[in-house]
C-alpha cells in the first residue's frame, strides 16, 4: 500500500516490506485511507501536578480532533513537565533545568523513531517550551507551537490584582505582623484562580511570547488566557495550520530560526521585559539551530531597546492586560517604529514577522518617555535613588552578610537567616540591594531558598534590587551609587577565593591626575614595542606600570583619557583606538596605525 505522495512518514508505512508496520498501525485504529494522509506528531506535556499543564489533556484531544477534520492523522505523545514553583525551596529544584534536556531528548527520540511528517507542540511552563524548541531544531520537520496559555490574575489584594509573587510577599508580611494567618490563607486561595502558566511575565510566559516572535507560534500564543474561548480557537487554528505545513513540507524550523529571527526575539525580550532565564534558553535553542549568538551583540541590543512593556513582577499588569493592549505583536509593531525589527524573518503562518505585526492592533499604551531612553541598570538605580531622596540602602553581601546594619562578623548561611535580620530593619529602610553569590562549597539550600527569600524581602520593604553573582564592574557601580560620601574616592575590591566573586574592601582617595601627554606617550611606546592590544583597562594599566612604575592612572581614567584624545593619539603618536567601552569592565583595543588591516573584528 502506497501513500499518494512521498512523505517523511513513507519510510515506516509504504511498500510491501512495511506490511508489518501497517498492521501495528491498524491496531491503533488506523484505516486503509489513513496511510495516504500526513502523520502529525502531537507533542503534549500534560500532567495533573503542574497548573500550567493540568488542562493539556483536553487540549491534546481538541487538537487531534481538529487535525483529523482537515485531513491529517494525529499521534499524541507526552513529555514530562516540572513546575518550578512547586519544586522551589527544596531539593526538587535541582531537577528543573536538567528536565529541559530530558524533554529535548525525548521529543527527538519519539519523532525520529516514528518519522512524523510534521509536529505540533503543546508546552506551557518554564523548561518545557525551550526543551521542545531544542528538539524542533534537531528534527527540522514542519513544527508549530500551541502553548497552554497564561493563567488569569488573582483577586484584588492591597488594591491590585494578585499573583504567585503576591503570595511569596504575603509570607513575609505575615511573618512581620503586617497581615494575619487568615488573610494569608485567603490570599493563597485567591492568587492562582485557574489553569495556565503563572500570570506575570515570568519564564513560562516569556518563552511562550518569544515563540511568536521567533516565528514558531501564531499570534496570541503568549497572551490569550488559558481558559478563554479565544484560546480554543487559537488551538484549532494552529492544528489546521500544521496540516497545511505538513502537506507543503514547510516552512521548516531552520528556515524560520535564522539569525534575524533570534535578533527579533532578543529585541522583543528587552521591549517586553522578559524573564532573565530567556537568555539561558535562547542560547540553548540557537545552539541547536546552528545560529551563533554573540554576547556583545546581545548587550548592544539590550542597550538600544527601550523597555516599553512592564508586566508583573515589574508592575501590576498581567498577561491578560497585555492581550487587551494588542498582544505581543502589538508590542512588536510599536517597537518596530524604531527600525530595530528584522521584518523579513519568516513565520509558521507563511507570512513574514513584519506582515504579522502590521496586522496587530495599534493600542499598546505601556510606553513612557523615560522608558524610551532604554536606560541600563546603572541609570535605573541612579534614577531610583535620586527620586527617593533620603532612602537608606541595605546591602546584603556574600552569604547574606548585612553590611552597615549588623557587624561584619555576622554571616548568615541562607536567605531565610538573612531575612530574619532584615525584618528588624523593615520599617527603617526602604530598599534592599541584594548581592546573591554562589559558592562552590555552599549548601544547596542557599541557592534553592534564594527566590523565596528575595521575594520575602520585597514583602518587608518598599523595593528590592537583586544583582546575581556580581562582577567587578557591577559591584563597583553599585557601591559608587549607594555610598555617596565616597563619590570622589576609589572603591577597592577584592576577589573572594572561595566564592570567586568581588567584595567590597574599602576606599582610597583618587591620586592627582597626570597631564595628558605622559600617559599617551607611555601607551604609544608600549603599543609600538609590543604590538596591538585587546583587553581590559585594568590589565592595560598593570602592563603599562611594569614598563613605567611611576605611572599613576586608574583604569577608568585611562579609558576616558584615550577616548577623549583618540585623534591626538592617532595623528601624533601613530596609535589607533579601535574601541573603548564598558563591557566586563573598561575594554580597550589599540593598534599601531600601520597594523590596522591586520586587526580582526571579532
Amino acid at each position: 500500500m502506497e501513500s499518494q505522495k512521498k512523505m517523511r512518514s513513507s519510510i515506516m508505512k509504504d511498500g510491501l516490506e512495511r506490511a508489518p508496520h501497517r498492521s501495528l498501525f491498524r491496531a491503533t485504529g488506523l484505516k486503509s485511507e489513513d496511510f495516504g494522509k500526513p502523520f502529525i506528531g502531537v507533542c503534549n506535556s500534560y500532567t495533573s501536578i503542574v497548573p500550567g499543564h493540568c488542562h493539556l489533556d483536553k487540549v491534546g484531544k481538541l487538537i487531534c480532533e481538529e487535525i483529523r477534520k482537515v485531513g491529517g492523522v494525529p499521534f499524541e505523545f507526552n513529555t514530562i513537565a516540572v513546575c518550578d514553583g512547586i519544586a522551589m525551596g527544596h531539593s526538587g529544584m535541582k531537577f528543573s533545568l536538567p528536565s529541559r534536556e530530558l524533554i529535548a531528548d525525548c521529543v527527538e527520540s519519539m519523532a525520529s523513531a516514528h518519522p512524523f511528517d510534521a509536529m505540533i507542540c503543546i508546552p506551557n511552563c518554564d523548561k518545557i517550551v525551550p526543551g521542545m524548541l531544542m528538539a524542533t531544531m534537531r528534527l527540522n520537520i514542519p513544527t508549530i507551537f500551541a502553548s497552554g496559555g497564561p493563567m488569569r490574575a488573582g483577586k484584588k489584594f492591597d488594591g491590585h490584582d494578585s499573583d504567585l509573587n503576591t503570595v511569596f510577599e504575603g509570607v513575609a508580611r505575615c511573618s512581620v505582623g503586617k497581615m494575619n494567618d487568615k488573610e494569608l490563607e485567603q490570599l493563597e486561595c485567591d492568587a492562582c484562580p485557574s489553569c495556565g502558566s503563572c500570570s506575570g511575565m515570568f519564564t513560562a510566559n516569556s518563552m511562550n511570547c518569544l515563540c511568536e516572535v521567533l516565528g514558531f507560534a501564531l499570534p496570541g500564543n503568549g497572551s490569550i488566557a488559558a481558559d478563554s474561548e479565544d484560546r480554543i480557537e487559537h488551538w484549532k487554528k494552529s492544528a489546521r495550520r500544521i496540516v497545511e505545513m505538513a502537506k507543503a513540507n514547510g516552512p521548516l524550523p531552520k528556515q524560520i530560526a535564522t539569525a534575524d529571527a533570534f535578533y527579533n526575539a532578543l529585541v522583543m525580550d528587552m521591549a517586553m521585559g522578559g524573564s532573565t532565564n530567556t537568555i539561558l534558553h535562547t542560547l540553548a535553542v540557537a545552539n541547536e539551530a546552528g545560529v551563533k549568538l554573540d554576547l556583545h551583540k546581545m548587550d548592544e541590543i539590550s542597550r538600544m531597546t527601550p523597555n516599553i512593556c512592564k508586566v508583573a513582577p515589574s508592575s501590576h499588569y498581567h498577561m491578560e492586560d497585555v492581550r487587551q493592549a494588542g498582544g505581543i505583536m502589538g508590542i512588536l509593531k510599536e517597537i518596530s517604529k524604531m527600525g530595530t525589527v528584522k521584518a523579513d524573518a519568516l513565520t509558521v503562518s507563511g507570512k513574514t514577522i513584519g506582515e504579522v505585526a502590521a496586522e496587530a492592533p495599534g493600542n499598546v499604551a505601556f510606553a513612557t518617555e523615560a522608558d524610551m531612553l532604554g536606560n541600563g541598570f546603572e541609570k535605573q538605580l541612579t534614577s531610583y535613588l535620586n527620586s527617593n531622596a533620603g532612602t537608606k540602602v541595605v546591602i546584603i553581601d556574600t552569604l547574606a552578610k548585612v553590611r552597615g546594619v549588623v557587624s561584619s562578623s555576622n554571616v548568615y548561611s541562607s536567605d531565610y537567616a538573612a531575612m530574619s535580620v532584615f525584618k528588624h530593619f523593615a520599617d527603617k529602610y526602604k530598599i534592599a540591594l541584594i548581592l546573591v553569590h554562589h559558592t562552590r562549597k555552599q549548601d544547596a539550600d542557599d541557592t534553592m531558598q534564594k527566590i523565596s527569600g528575595t521575594n520575602g524581602l520585597m514583602g518587608c520593604s518598599d523595593g528590592a534590587m537583586i544583582l546575581e553573582k556580581p562582577n567587578r564592574t557591577k559591584l563597583e557601580a553599585v557601591l559608587t551609587m549607594t555610598s555617596r560620601d565616597f563619590e570622589d574616592a576609589r572603591i577597592l575590591l577584592r576577589q573572594n577565593d572561595e566564592t570567586m566573586c568581588w567584595e567590597f574592601a574599602g576606599y582610597e582617595e583618587e591620586p592627582p591626575e597626570d597631564t595628558t601627554e605622559p600617559v599617551l606617550t607611555v601607551v604609544a611606546e608600549f603599543i609600538h614595542t609590543y604590538g596591538p592590544w585587546k583587553g581590559s583597562a585594568q590589565s592595560l594599566v598593570e602592563e603599562l606600570q611594569k614598563q613605567s612604575p611611576n605611572l599613576r592612572v586608574w583604569p577608568n581614567t585611562l579609558s576616558r583619557r584615550l577616548k577623549a584624545n583618540a585623534k591626538l593619539l592617532q595623528e601624533s603618536f601613530g596609535v589607533l583606538l579601535i574601541q573603548s567601552r564598558t563591557q566586563q569592565g573598561k575594554y580597550i583595543e589599540l593598534t599601531p596605525v600601520t597594523d590596522m588591516t591586520d586587526m580582526s573584528d571579532d
